[in-house]
């Protein structure tokens, strides 16, 4: 896979690609501007599961919502 491709692929779809938000800021391949791009992403539906998930709708999907938060503000951190 091309590094433009695990991009786009990452963006489309995090899970996918990483299986923990640290992977993403530990990713070489990638300047920061994508990796928060990736991270916003995966936070906006880390957001969608949870509260799907409170109105009883649950996907058996572990939420990684806080550590997405955390890796966002370490990488906003370090610009």
């Amino acid at each position: 896979m091309n590094e433009k491709s695990k991009y786009e692929d990452a963006l489309l779809n995090p899970t996918g690609v990483y299986d923990h938000p640290r992977g993403v800021v530990c990713d070489s391949t990638l300047d920061a501007s994508q990796k928060l791009a990736i991270l916003k992403n995966w936070e906006a539906e880390a957001t969608h599961l949870q509260e799907s998930e409170a109105e009883g709708f649950s996907g058996g999907e572990n939420s990684l919502l806080a550590d997405i938060k955390q890796a966002v503000i370490e990488l906003s951190a370090s610009k």
